[in-house]
């Protein structure tokens, strides 16, 4: 496997002085972004594919053991806050529970039954997207939930930086091609890091087919601290036109619902109105103004 090798370019990095290590580490996480494009087609697939089974009431689950496991649970966390995401759109199992996502649970990854019994709690459909996360690609609490996904019927992917048994087994292969670690075998680093830029795209951009983007802005946002707050008042001011204290204003009427917000401002509807022509048009705010191609 291409993440077990050597790396040749790192054989000498415990001579080095501590500038040079981060330098050589640098250089070669430069490589990651590279690596994660030439799958953009795949991962392109996989974006489709998951926003569809969501409109029709499904949801995308994250698998993983370790590190690609915790990178998993991290993004499906980040969801609600910054999309509004209804908690069942995006959901994750790790290997082990809860107690791996802080340390390491003694045998976990190879524990197969438990990626059954993991899958069956959080209610997995036919109607479902799995997405393995295996840096080697043969993790079998990873293969033991895709196989599962399968017999269900659901919609299977995977993400794997060696080509391997997991890309053989899944719907939507993703390859990324990361080559041997700065640490031989220490796949928390550059594998670690294509997943997370590929778990990065992959929500964002499920979400932004979703509607809950409008053009670049995080009209879903959830205003739950004073940042974030003051994040939705710029939105609205920004998108409507208006001073900031407008926005606030509109803002507290509809308990800082910032699309709601927008709607009452730009078409100068009351709440109630802004809530029912948001409904119609599935909460996409292009579609609300006239702006789909």
């Amino acid at each position: 496997m291409n993440t077990e090798d050597r790396n040749p370019r790192t054989v000498n990095i415990d001579l080095l002085d501590t500038p040079q290590i981060l330098m050589l580490i640098n250089d070669e996480d430069d490589s990651v972004p590279k690596a994660v494009r030439k799958a953009i087609p795949e991962i392109s697939r996989l974006v489709d594919k998951a926003a569809e089974s969501i409109r029709k009431g499904g949801k995308l689950v994250y698998a993983g053991a370790g590190t690609s496991g915790r990178l998993g649970v991290l993004d499906a966390a980040e969801c609600p806050p910054t999309f509004s995401a209804d908690e069942r759109m995006i959901r994750a199992i790790i290997a082990g529970g809860r107690d791996a996502l802080s340390g390491p649970v003694e045998g976990a990854e190879d524990n197969s039954e438990a990626a059954v019994k993991d899958l069956n709690q959080i209610h997995l459909s036919p109607r479902d997207v799995l997405f393995a996360l295996s840096a080697s690609g043969r993790t079998p609490y990873a293969l033991s939930a895709v196989r599962y996904a399968k017999g269900l019927g659901a919609t299977t992917a995977g993400l794997s930086c060696n080509q391997s048994e997991l890309l053989r087994e899944v719907d939507i292969p993703i390859f990324v091609d990361t080559g041997p670690e700065v640490i031989s075998g220490s796949t928390r680093m550059k594998a670690g890091t294509a997943e997370k830029l590929v778990l990065n795209s992959v929500s964002t951009a499920v979400m932004i087919r979703l509607g809950r983007v409008y053009r670049n802005y995080m009209v879903d946002v959830q205003p739950v601290t004073e940042k974030t707050r003051r994040r939705a008042i710029k939105i609205v001011s920004e998108i409507t036109r208006v001073a900031s204290e407008e926005a606030e204003a509109a803002l507290v009427k509809v308990d800082y619902h910032v699309k709601t917000a927008i709607v009452m401002l730009r078409l100068r509807v009351g709440k109630e109105e802004a809530d029912k022509i948001l409904a119609r048009h599935g909460g996409d705010l292009r579609s609300v103004f006239g702006e789909k191609v």
